[in-house]
Formats: C-alpha cells, structure tokens, sequence
C-alpha cells in the first residue's frame, strides 16, 4: 500500500494539477462515487472547486487530513461510537464523520427502501412493502447483536495501544526487567477479564434493542455487510435478477427523490 505522502502527491499530480481545488477525502470507492452522486445533484458545478479522493481506510483518512489541514476528509462512524467521534472532530478540525453508520446504510431500512424502487420494480414484489419488509427483517436479532459486538469489542484494539501493547514489551530497555514485564502482562490480562466485556455487550444490545427501528437500522448495525448479505440478495430474488451490490448501489442512489438532508452539514462546511 502506498505511503501517505505518496497518495498525497498523487492526488495533487492526478486531481488538482493546478488548480486551487480543495480535496473531500473519503474512506473508499464506493463512498467516492456516491458522493459523486449526492454533489451533482445538489450542487452542480461543485468539480470547479473540489475534487473527491479515497484514501483507502478510516486511519489513512486520518493520516492524510493530519498533513493537509485544508483539506476535508469524511468517515463512516462503524467502529467509533459518538462521543469518539466527538474527540476525533476535537483532534482533526477537518474531519467531519458520516450521520449514518456507513454510506450503504441508506440503503438498509425497508421503508427508505421501497421508496427507492421505481414502480415498475415495485410492483414485482409479491406483497408489496410489507413483504420486502419481512424478507429484509426475518434475521434483524442477529444483525443487532452483531452491532452490539462490533460497538464493544471494535474500539477495545485502540483502548488495548493505549495500555501499551505491543510496544511496552518491545523496547530493549526492557528486556531484562522482569517485573515490569510482568506489571503490563498484568495490565493486559486485567484488560480482558471476560464477565464485564460480555455485560457492555449485553448492555449495548439492549440500548440498540429500545431504539426505534430506523435508528437501529441506520446507526447501529453494520450496514455494509447486511446490504451486501441481505438487501442484494433479497431484491436479487424478488425482482428475479442478479444484480452486483455495486450495482444496486448506483441504481438505488439514482432513485433518491433528493440528497439526504443529514448530509447537509458536509456541504455547509464544503461552503456549498
């Protein structure tokens, strides 16, 4: 994988040339070309002043913004909850982070769903919305215990650095004094006591389980796997088709009746 300052020179050579074009930095492809979508919709004419750019990850993302201040750079809030992504924002002025859990979680709630089709896909769904529904939900307890895992044990590798792992143990300085190898394998151990890990996930399935529908939908399960696990096969048999999942999210992206209006934050701080 390229070197930071490699990507970064790469996107000013290839994208802003000579220009005075800001970059919106984004995690992945899928997220460049939806936001592709979304600007020309809302603000045509926005290329003359921004160019989108993927930086390959959440951490390279970081990575590029820490280097070029003026620069945006958006991320999907999978692995963080919001009050880390309060302190990232804090830490990174020109990092903003998705409203969504991710940009296929637009894509994931029945009802926003159905109003995506377009009447002719509509109208081969045997039984309607309330059937699309069914067939997109029959499994949603697994998906919201997934969520539950992956907000608890996602953040516990960054917590785990903090204790100093791998690194405290990697010094030469360290090599020959046993007690503190044995104080921080110690504090590692204690880190990974099992009973209060498995509460948190306890306690943060059933916050997930109270909130409404659409919230769980699109803020708290992990909306890129259950779009391509679920919602593409499940259009794929209704509709008879065998669509790709980058497919079906041009196409749908396509039948917004507008750009969604938790975006408008990003735009305002693009100054469009």
């Amino acid at each position: 994988m390229a070197s930071i300052n490699v990507l970064i020179e790469k996107i000013k050579d290839e994208q802003i040339g000579a220009s005075s074009k800001r970059v919106l930095v984004l995690e992945g492809t899928d997220d460049v070309q939806t936001f592709g979508h979304f600007l020309r919709r809302r603000s045509p004419g926005w290329e003359q002043h921004w160019v989108l750019a993927y930086a390959k990850g959440k951490k390279r993302v970081l990575e590029v913004l820490q280097k070029e201040p003026t620069w945006l750079g958006v991320v999907d809030c999978d692995e963080w909850e919001s009050a880390e992504c309060a302190r990232k924002i804090g830490q990174y002025p020109n990092l903003m982070c998705l409203p969504r859990y991710c940009i296929e979680s637009y894509l994931v709630d029945p009802d926003e769903l159905w109003a995506l089709l377009p009447l002719v896909q509509q109208q081969k769904i045997a039984g309607g919305l309330p059937a699309l529904r069914q067939l997109l939900m029959s499994d949603f307890h697994r998906w919201v215990n997934h969520g539950a895992l992956w907000a608890v044990v996602n953040p516990m590798m960054e917590k785990l650095n903090a204790l100093g792992f791998k690194g405290a143990l990697l010094n030469i300085d360290v090599a020959s004094d046993d007690a503190r190898i044995q104080q921080k394998l110690q504090a590692w151990h204690d880190f990974f006591i099992p009973a209060p890990i498995f509460q948190d996930v306890q306690d943060k399935r059933a916050m997930i389980s109270d909130l409404p529908l659409n919230q769980q939908l699109t803020q708290h399960i992990h909306g890129k796997q259950f779009f391509e696990t679920v919602v593409v096969p499940v259009l794929n048999r209704a509709l008879r088709q065998q669509n790709k999942k980058e497919n079906w999210l041009k196409d749908l992206f396509k039948g917004l009746p507008a750009v969604p209006a938790d975006l408008d934050p990003i735009w305002q701080k693009m100054g469009l």
